[in-house]
């Protein structure tokens, strides 16, 4: 039964609706204080190479070893950053 459910929706859709929805929230809660590079899931977007911190560091290796070094899930939250608050501006 969750298999023919899980069927039902396309998972890369369901990626891009959850970057989607991740940046309204934080746009919502923090606006116009936020900035582009804060909203990265990644800290050394924000710190520096040298940051020892990690947010979602397991995420993050393991989307480099799958794609080729590219940590997809921050270019997508940085994509839809860019295409849904890119021409908005702090009150």
């Amino acid at each position: 039964m969750l298999r023919a459910i899980c069927q039902l929706f396309d998972l890369e859709e369901r990626r891009v609706l959850r970057a989607e929805l991740d940046v309204l929230v934080a746009r919502d809660l923090f606006w116009p204080h936020l900035r582009r590079d804060a909203i990265s899931p990644d800290p050394a977007d924000l710190l520096g190479p040298d940051c020892h911190f990690e947010t979602f560091g397991a995420l993050k290796r393991a989307e480099e070893r799958v794609w080729d070094g590219r940590f997809r899930t921050r270019d997508l939250i940085l994509d839809v950053w860019d295409r849904l608050l890119g021409r908005l501006t702090p009150l």
